[in-house]
């Protein structure tokens, strides 16, 4: 309608001037069609065409890959980027064995660079397809204290689901903790009004009493009864008892943590609450993430606790530590392929380069592979100084550990123009998996061989 709009106005006069990229053409999915960059010559005749050919961002071996790849594609109108830049490092390919493992080689990637060139953390992107997958790395980067920003999706650590969960581990940590108290007490519904919590609170203020302690008072003193004493009955005994599994360690961690989670029913309210089956899954795949954190933090920490644990991640602290005002600050930046069109930074991160994810499955069915592609040139040129493509092995979707295929559009770059870095034997991760879809084990062993491979620190740009 626009395009239509646009060609009864200047059907007199003849005066428009066009400014596009047919390659940059990504959102064919909100109504978008290329074909009127393709089109144009046709549509209106007579009008000089200019070609900006010179690109003044990226190093030669970023163009020349990302040409090669946007090449493949039938609906384009025929060019070439030509560097200004000069030469510089060719792309690196790195294969890691799931997600965490590719999170942790991102960090790794990074530190090594920053250590080479003092690169700021301001000066990398981490770049990937779907909002979900900034899950596994916002938890390694609050882990390791490195501040960052989530562009165009909401930041994993404020998705309600992991507040609740975390809210509960704070406050067996903490009694203490009034907002996280006030956030779980009721979740899910256990039939404790605001009416009752301001009776409470205003024990617990007489007496300098915790919110659980102001509770346990109310009800010996019969101030609350009926659905509201049974609720708070059941929490405080929750409280108390999961107190009780930390604080004797006779099972690890995470394994309590899902047990809690288990015992407050949190994947049947997750199953109410969700808009439909598919939100569902994926509120329920980030409270699992918060259960492999710690797992992972029980694997590597000394002496684990789950305090530890809250105040290594970083859950105890504001969020605005991490990933508030970043304009503000030096931070990393998250985004999807689509945010980050028309931005540039010195080094950029794709993550998840797998078939069915770039190009998304969906694009597979319904044959818009060629949309996939410009996105996966949209993200190559958003690099200036280099471009860092990852994949893993395997990978949890839809609750399932499923075996990945390398994206596609890698085979579509020049051999000469990437270098690979494997860190994860694919046919023994792939054969791990199999036998865990049949057994219920046995991959943890081969990904703790994969990432136990030596790495040369010296090798990253």
């Amino acid at each position: 309608i626009q395009y239509r709009l646009i060609q009864n106005l200047v059907a007199a006069h003849k005066n428009l001037c066009v400014v596009g990229d047919d390659d940059q053409s990504i959102y064919g999915w909100r109504g978008a069609d290329i074909a009127n960059i393709l089109n144009f010559a046709k549509d209106f005749p007579g009008a000089t065409e200019i070609n900006l050919g010179y690109n003044y961002r990226s190093k030669e071996p970023i163009l020349a890959a990302a040409n090669a790849v946007i090449a493949n594609n039938s609906k384009r109108i025929e060019k070439s980027m030509i560097p200004q830049q000069g030469p510089g490092r060719v792309l690196d390919r790195i294969v890691t064995a799931d997600e965490e493992h590719e999170s942790r080689m991102v960090l790794e990637w990074m530190q090594n660079i920053q250590r080479k060139t003092g690169a700021g953390f301001d000066d990398f992107a981490i770049l990937y397809r779907s909002n979900n997958q900034s899950r596994a790395h916002e938890i390694t980067l609050r882990t390791a204290g490195i501040p960052y920003i989530v562009i165009g999706g909401q930041e994993f650590f404020e998705r309600a689901e992991i507040r609740d969960i975390v809210g509960y581990l704070k406050v067996i940590v903490n009694p203490w903790d009034e907002p996280s108290f006030l956030r779980v007490v009721n979740m899910p519904r256990r039939g404790i009004g605001d009416k009752t919590l301001h009776t409470i609170h205003d024990l617990c203020l007489e007496d300098n009493l915790t919110l659980g302690k102001g509770m346990a008072k109310a009800l010996s003193e019969g101030h609350i009864t009926g659905a509201a004493e049974k609720g708070i009955r059941n929490f405080l005994g929750l409280m108390k008892d999961f107190r009780f599994r930390f604080k004797e360690k006779a099972q690890p961690l995470h394994e309590i943590v899902q047990q809690l989670i288990h015992t407050i029913g949190y994947r049947a309210e997750i199953e109410r609450t969700a808009k439909n089956p598919e939100h569902a899954t994926f509120r329920w795949d980030n409270i699992q993430a918060i259960v492999k954190a710690l797992e992972e933090y029980e694997n590597t920490a000394d002496n684990p606790t789950l305090g530890g644990f809250l105040d290594q991640s970083s859950l105890t602290r504001d969020a605005d530590r991490f990933a508030k005002n970043g304009a503000d600050r030096a931070v990393v930046t998250l985004m999807t392929i689509h945010s980050a069109k028309g931005l540039e930074f010195p080094y950029v991160f794709l993550v998840g380069a797998e078939d069915g994810i770039i190009p998304h499955a969906r694009s597979l069915r319904e044959n818009t592979v060629e949309e996939e592609r410009r996105l996966f040139y949209v993200a190559i040129t958003r690099a200036q100084r280099h471009f860092t493509l990852f994949e893993t092995c395997s990978r949890v979707k839809h609750g399932r550990e499923m075996i990945c295929t390398p994206s596609r559009f890698i085979k579509e770059i020049p051999n000469d123009l990437i270098k690979v870095r494997t860190y994860a034997p694919r046919d023994v991760i792939a054969q791990q998996v199999r036998e865990n879809a049949n057994t219920g084990k046995g991959k943890a062993k081969a990904k703790k061989k994969a990432k136990k491979k030596p790495r040369n620190k010296n090798s990253a740009p």
